[in-house]
C-alpha cells in the first residue's frame, strides 16, 4: 500500500478480485482476509539488490531502467543449455528470491531482437536513483 492505494496484489489476492489502484476500504470490502502492508522502501531496496545479485549468475549485462530489471543473456545461452533452459533456471532463481511470482504479469522472459532477455517491471520507488 502507498497513499492508501494497493501498488501490488498477490495471485490469490488478483482471484478474488483486488487490484492495483485500489483503496484499503475497498479491497477489506471485497476480501477482508486480506493483509494490507505498507511500503517499506529500505525493505524494498535490500530485495532488489539482491535479485540483481541473483541475477548475475545468468549475466554481468543488467539494467534498471524505466521501472524495470533487464537482462541481457544473448552470450549466455550457450553456456545454459538454450532459451528455453535458461528461461527456466531464471524463472527458479526468481521463484526463491524475493521478486514477482514468476507467473507474475510484471515478470516477462522472451526473445527479443538480441536474444532472450528477462523484464520484470518494479513499482516506482521513491528516492531510487535509477540513472545507473
Amino acid at each position: 500500500m502507498h497513499d492508501g492505494r494497493a501498488l501490488v496484489v498477490s495471485a490469490a489476492a488478483h482471484a478474488l478480485g483486488v487490484r492495483p489502484g485500489m483503496r484499503a476500504g475497498g479491497i477489506v470490502a471485497i476480501c477482508p482476509q486480506t493483509t494490507l502492508m505498507e511500503r517499506a522502501p529500505m525493505r524494498e531496496e535490500a530485495a532488489l539488490q539482491a535479485l540483481v545479485l541473483a541475477m548475475y549468475q545468468f549475466t554481468p549485462d543488467i539494467a534498471l531502467d524505466d521501472g524495470g530489471l533487464l537482462l541481457d543473456v544473448g552470450a549466455s545461452l550457450r553456456l545454459f543449455g538454450g532459451p528455453a533452459r535458461l528461461t527456466r533456471l531464471v524463472r527458479a532463481c526468481l521463484a526463491q528470491c524475493s521478486g514477482p511470482e514468476p507467473s507474475d504479469p510484471r515478470f516477462r522472459v522472451g526473445q527479443n531482437h538480441k536474444g532472450l532477455a528477462a523484464e520484470m517491471h518494479l513499482p516506482d520507488k521513491p528516492g531510487l536513483d535509477r540513472s545507473d
